[in-house]
């Protein structure tokens, strides 16, 4: 599996969906002290380890650029934080097109449309704030999260024939999937 980092743009902010919660669940944005729960969620979506609370505050919420309220969780039933994303910009001069970062859901939360629900509160977040585009970067291999990105109006932005080769491979493998599904 590569772990290099793909882009996809989404050209505009337009026509963006609803917000659909699944019954029982909310968004939050971020609040004092989220940090744990934001290290906790990537840590366990992405199965690794090195995400702390303090590297968060060192890499994100310590910076000018960043905003509570562009940082979303989607709260359980139970009242457990379940997924996130957060909205940033790559310069703090940046005022026309935002990241969507770290969309991150717990693996046994997956498949509920999650992560859909924390994307789109991301780009409503970036529209209201002035920007007209957004981009994000994944990986080849995630293509769950690709199938997602796609149909909110994401299109690979491949930088060069390496990235043109994952992009062709990741895209091939969902059209197979989705042929299968029929």
């Amino acid at each position: 599996m590569s772990e290099v980092d793909i882009r996809m743009d989404r050209p505009h902010l337009e026509a963006l969906p609803t917000v659909r919660l699944p019954e029982g669940h909310r968004l939050e944005t971020a609040s004092e002290g989220f940090e744990p729960t934001w290290a906790r969620i990537i840590n366990a979506a992405f199965l690794n380890d090195t995400w702390t609370a303090e590297k968060c505050r060192e890499q994100f919420s310590s910076q000018a650029r960043f905003d509570p309220e562009g940082m979303f969780f989607v709260v359980s039933p139970e009242g457990e934080a379940v997924a996130t994303a957060f909205a940033w910009r790559d310069t703090p001069e940046e005022r026309e097109c935002g990241r969507v970062h770290w969309v991150a859901t717990l693996p046994e939360q997956q498949g509920k449309g999650l992560g859909r629900v924390v994307t789109v509160a991301v780009l409503h977040y970036m529209k209201k704030h002035g920007l007209s585009r957004a981009f994000l970067e994944t990986q080849s291999y995630r293509l769950p999260a690709i199938r997602l990105y796609l149909s909110l109006g994401f299109h690979p932005t491949p930088k060069d024939a390496e990235h043109e080769g994952l992009w062709d491979e990741a895209l091939a493998k969902i059209r197979e999937y989705e042929a299968a599904e029929k």
